[in-house]
């Protein structure tokens, strides 16, 4: 039985669990509700959110469906799947980094959807964009000489980064400019094996699946992900849509 992902058709909090789901080569259903669809949102509310519905514990968006297990909350998704594949962290330093890390990641995030929903995001982004750098050098000096966030493999942690990374670049294309091994992180996720036109990936392209990596590129590069909102509110959707959209 393959898997069923939920979520609001947006990338957001579902987004890394996609991604997590591709590299991982599982097939899934991927379930999106259209935000300004009523009668989807009519689906969502009064049919699979209800007991009677799809039966999910603390039914809520995301959710996911594996057989027998049903979870909602997109970090325990994360977790659950890391475990599943062998993603959390083989020792206990390992585990400790994708903890600190994805929630590190998760306290981005949080930021960045304020900014988004602020009444006055013009002048709000400004700031932002100021109080960021310091957070992106915290994450380079933490990733250091490692090649993903917890170590030399991939975790779940990293896939959520990367789509915090992904979502700023979209805000402030320059933004990663000062951080040239966070640019590596977006490299990575997209599998250049050719870094011979740049710099900030020579010596970086290290030794990962030769036939899951692809298939993520693939699914990143794709339509449907360059066209989902970011969020789905907030004065930035107009820039966000136009910006996926190219």
């Amino acid at each position: 039985m393959s898997i069923k992902l939920g979520y609001w058709d947006i990338r957001a909090l579902a987004q890394p669990i996609r991604l997590l789901l591709t590299y991982a080569g599982e097939k899934f259903e991927d379930k999106r509700y259209a935000c300004k669809d009523p009668e989807q949102i009519k689906e969502w509310r009064e049919k699979d959110k209800l007991k009677s519905g799809l039966n999910v514990p603390f039914a809520n968006l995301p959710y996911l469906i594996d057989g027998d297990v049903k979870i909602a909350q997109s970090n325990a998704i994360l977790y659950y799947l890391g475990r599943k594949h062998n993603m959390c962290g083989k020792t206990e330093e390992e585990k400790i980094r994708v903890d600190t890390s994805l929630h590190e990641s998760c306290d981005i995030r949080k930021r960045f959807t304020t900014l988004s929903f602020s009444a006055d995001f013009a002048t709000k982004k400004v700031e932002y964009l100021q109080q960021l750098a310091p957070v992106l050098e915290r994450f380079t000096d933490f990733i250091g000489s490692h090649k993903w966030l917890a170590g030399d493999e991939l975790t779940i942690a990293d896939f959520h980064f990367y789509e915090q990374l992904a979502a700023h670049l979209i805000l402030d294309p320059t933004c990663l400019d000062k951080f040239p091994r966070l640019k590596v992180s977006i490299y990575l996720m997209l599998y250049i094996h050719d870094s011979s036109n740049s710099s900030d990936v020579s010596c970086c392209v290290f030794c990962c699946s030769r036939h899951t990596l692809p298939a993520l590129r693939n699914c990143l590069q794709s339509k449907r992900t360059k066209r989902v909102l970011i969020s789905s509110k907030g004065r930035s959707t107009a820039h966000l849509r136009r910006s996926l959209s190219a």
